[in-house]
């Protein structure tokens, strides 16, 4: 959905005048900030002879955000997977070597296909984590 102009529910406290390396989770939207800054917006004013704040709102810059899933994503379309669950790494191998067959025979993508490409990558990393987690062993 859209959120850039939409209204958002302010807190009571607005905290700090700034803050870096915030992260936050967008009510409703399905994702999170993360490595934000946030800046208070604030207004003075002459009431009655004495210089006021107003609180206006908050803005925030940010350069990543999370989805529910674990991927991490960053402006013009880069999406990182979320890192394995080491615990089960040869499941996670399987899974993601059935991911790639089904990229190829199912959807009949090539080896240059970016999603395959993207695919095997973690395919590799994965089967790396377990040896050196075997080698550990």
């Amino acid at each position: 959905g859209k959120l850039i102009g939409q209204p958002a529910p302010l807190p009571a406290s607005f905290g700090k005048a700034y803050e870096s390396d915030y992260s936050k989770k967008v009510q409703g939207a399905g994702f999170a900030l993360l490595k934000a800054e946030r800046w208070k917006l604030e207004r003075m004013a002459v009431v009655g002879g004495q210089i006021q704040t107003e609180q206006l709102g908050l803005a925030y810059a940010f350069r990543e955000w999370g989805l529910e899933n674990g991927t991490v994503c960053s402006p013009g379309g880069v999406r990182k997977a979320p890192p394995p669950d080491m615990g089960n790494l040869e499941e996670a191998v399987a899974a993601q070597a059935a991911e790639v067959r089904r990229l190829k025979e199912e959807e009949g993508k090539g080896n240059k296909d970016p999603e395959v490409v993207e695919a095997v990558g973690v395919l590799l990393k994965l089967k790396a984590a377990l040896e050196a987690e075997r080698a550990a062993a």
